[in-house]
């Protein structure tokens, strides 16, 4: 380890703020410099430290450009595209970014965003999503001249690339980037190509690492029979849910030939798979007792199942001994849950299993979570009822999709990406949950307020599991369903680019209207002869 010393000089009154950190004896060393500037360009303030690189882009750099050449993989090598395979003009370098082997953008990778937020926690080893408001970001790989008052520019005249030195220059004029931040990031990020204004959160992960800590395994089921869960009827359809608990996935709902409840049990570690037969274990006396996935949700041990087709009935079923516990509803589910809703009017009751059947509930702590996308006339926005399990589903707390908050900045508009569509819940932890509008996957605190910004550009769905990481990882677990019964099950993970650099300041810098700002980035490298001592 060594120490690195950084400083924050005001030009004003001449005072000094020592930064000191320490860091690693690494090769690559991230310096940047921030100036400030009056109205009359006379410099104000100028700030210096190191950044951190994390330690899952020095980890990659490793794969690679060590390993892989010992190992001697192809798939190791990366690739950025030239025109003669992209297209020459900005719109094809956009689109054009596959490549025959997996997902790489045209411009380098990771190291493309830089992000300006007013997070003030530390430095951290491992992190992949930006934490805070977004005061200020820019692209290194292109010049920006919009209207943006977030966005700034990279000034091309005075960045300049050396061997030893990657010298980066960001310029934010007066009407952009005004605010209070503290972290600097590098990333890379998606966002849209028209205004090249609006993020969507950070890129897949774009290697394709053959690591046996990623595995996928996938297995075909046995022969259906008249215990194998599955989808029922057309209109409506009845469909399965998965849950997982002690390491087996739970597969239930009803038969495709019989429409009786029944769940299919796979042992993750052994691959053993058995089927039960719930409608006799759970001493249902009705076929109308048929469990469909929006009407099921999971917590621990228990399972909670409305019925479409027995409306006034709600069942509490234990995966340990595969017992039920029935509570007999005061009245059907959907007016319940309408009655709970004030902005709903009792005329538009009868919608509502219509406008459930698109999500997925969720159960946390004993408490049912019912999202509903209310549509009517002018209308359309979502809601999450919280309720417990009881006669009259009483309401514990109701979230109004509408007014839920996400960090400021470009990613702002991305919160009403969860009003007005049917969402699917699933738990991520006790204090956070998975929320998908059927395209993303957003990660929310327990109150729906958006707090990871870097969301995936995925959905899930009543087939699928997600199991989170420390890492840069999330491994789904999946039902393979005919148009009738079950036939495959399988995991495999999902991977996305982590942050590649953080830089935590000395002290908060405050841009105003009356500055303009320049921002330094060096990379210093360390020059080798390979072939010297």
């Amino acid at each position: 380890m060594r120490i690195a010393k950084g400083y924050d000089k005001s030009f004003v009154d001449g005072k000094i703020q020592e930064h000191i950190k320490m860091k690693s004896n690494v090769e690559i060393k991230g310096i940047v410099t921030i100036q400030l500037f009056d109205e009359e360009g006379k410099l104000e303030r100028e700030i210096q430290t190191e950044n951190r690189i994390t330690d899952s882009i020095a980890r990659m750099a490793f794969m690679d450009y060590f390993c892989y050449r010992i190992r001697g993989n192809p798939w190791g090598i990366q690739y950025e595209y030239n025109d003669s395979e992209v297209g020459s003009t900005q719109s094809n370098k956009d689109t054009n970014y596959i490549e025959q082997n997996g997902s790489y953008s045209y411009f380098a990778a990771p190291f493309r965003h830089f992000v300006l937020t007013n997070d003030t926690t530390p430095e951290t080893n491992f992190a992949r999503s930006i934490k805070g408001d977004i005061i200020g970001w820019a692209d290194k790989s292109r010049v920006y001249a919009g209207t943006s008052t977030v966005k700034g520019t990279i000034n091309l005249n005075e960045s300049l690339f050396t061997e030893n030195n990657l010298h980066f220059v960001f310029d934010f004029p007066t009407s952009v980037a005004n605010g209070t931040f503290q972290k600097l990031w590098w990333c890379d990020m998606k966002y849209d190509t028209s205004t090249q204004e609006i993020l969507y959160g950070l890129k897949a992960i774009s290697r394709n690492y053959k690591l046996d800590s990623y595995e996928s395994k996938e297995a075909s089921t046995p022969t259906a029979t008249s215990f194998t869960p599955g989808n029922y009827g057309t209109n409506p359809t009845y469909r399965l849910r998965i849950f997982k608990y002690n390491n087996k996935v739970y597969a239930i709902g009803p038969n495709s030939s019989t429409s009786k409840s029944c769940m299919a049990v796979i042992n993750i570690d052994t691959e053993e798979y058995s089927e039960i037969d719930l409608y006799t274990v759970m001493e249902l006396t009705s076929t109308s007792f048929k469990p469909t996935n929006y009407l099921m949700a999971q917590d621990n041990n228990y399972v909670y199942m409305l019925y479409k087709s027995y409306n006034n009935k709600l069942h509490r079923l234990n995966l340990d001994d595969n017992t039920k516990v029935e509570t007999t509803l005061s009245n059907n589910y959907y007016t319940l849950i309408g009655q709970q809703i004030p902005e709903i009017p009792s005329s538009w009751y009868s919608s509502i299993d219509n406008y459930l059947q698109n999500g997925l509930m969720g159960c946390k702590n004993g408490k049912l979570y019912i999202p509903l996308r209310y549509s009517n006339g002018g209308t359309n926005k979502t809601f999450i009822l919280v309720c417990n399990p009881d006669s009259n589903l009483s309401k514990t707390a109701l979230y109004d999709m509408s007014t839920i908050t996400t960090p400021a900045g470009p990613f702002s508009n991305n919160a009403m990406l969860l009003n007005g569509y049917d969402l699917k819940l699933q738990i991520r932890d006790s204090d956070t949950w998975f929320v998908s509008n059927g395209s993303y996957t957003f990660v929310t605190d327990n109150s729906f307020n958006i707090i990871d910004i870097s969301y995936r550009e995925y959905g899930f769905d009543h087939q699928t599991i997600l199991e989170d990481t420390v890492g840069c990882a999330i491994k789904r677990y999946y039902i393979s369903c005919s148009s009738s019964s079950i036939y495959k099950w399988q995991y495999y993970w999902t991977l996305w680019e982590p942050i590649a650099a953080m830089t935590l300041l000395p002290s908060p810098v405050t841009k105003t209207p009356t500055n303009t700002m320049k921002i330094q980035y060096d990379f210093n490298i360390q020059k080798v002869d390979p072939f010297q001592p």
